[in-house]
Parts: C-alpha cells; structure tokens; sequence
C-alpha cells in the first residue's frame, strides 16, 4: 500500500460520560475530498464511541457559510439545533456558528 501521510483528523472533545455527549471536530485534506473517506471515519467514530463510551449524542459547531460542511453533516443525520451569533472572529470579522447535533 502507498503511504500517503496524514489526511486529516476526527476527534470528540468533552466527553461527557454521564450526560453521554461529546463535540466532534473532523478535517480532511481537500485534495481527499470526495472519496468518502469522511463517511467511513464517521461511521467507524460513531460505533466506536457507542459501543466504548456508551455515547448517544455528537455535537459540532460549524461556520453558517461553509455550506460544503453544512451539507455533509446533514447528510451523515446532523440536525442545526441552534446559531451561535457572531461567535467566531475569522479574517477581521465576528461570524455566525450553527450549532448541530446528532442522536446516536
């Protein structure tokens, strides 16, 4: 197999075992974009933390205009369940964060 390096990364941050809940965080290379790898670890970082943690909900936050992210998370069950106004300072300028969640 060809070593490509590093393509990216997914973790779930503040893990909350008793409320069971954590905050997703995903990158992908673009240059990988479109090749499904984002389903598989999706798929694969769910199961794992249902069965290892017990986990029944996944939050993110997301920028309202990165509508290629919006678009995938909706499409892996990810519902916007709130908006963050002017959360974010990116470029000079305070943006807006949907905040989605997904129940496992």
């Amino acid at each position: 197999a060809e070593d490509v390096g590093v393509l990216g990364y997914v973790q779930l941050a503040n893990i909350d075992l008793m409320h069971g809940r954590g905050d997703l965080g995903i990158c992908l290379d673009p240059a990988m974009h479109g090749r499904g790898l984002a389903d598989q670890t999706m798929e694969l970082l769910q199961t794992y933390v249902m069965q290892v943690f017990g986990l029944r909900k996944i939050l993110l936050q997301v920028l309202c205009s990165n509508l290629r992210a919006i678009s995938f998370y909706e499409n892996q069950g990810f519902e916007r369940v709130g908006v963050l106004r002017q959360h974010t300072l990116l470029q000079g300028s305070y943006v807006d964060v949907f905040i989605m969640e997904k129940l496992l």
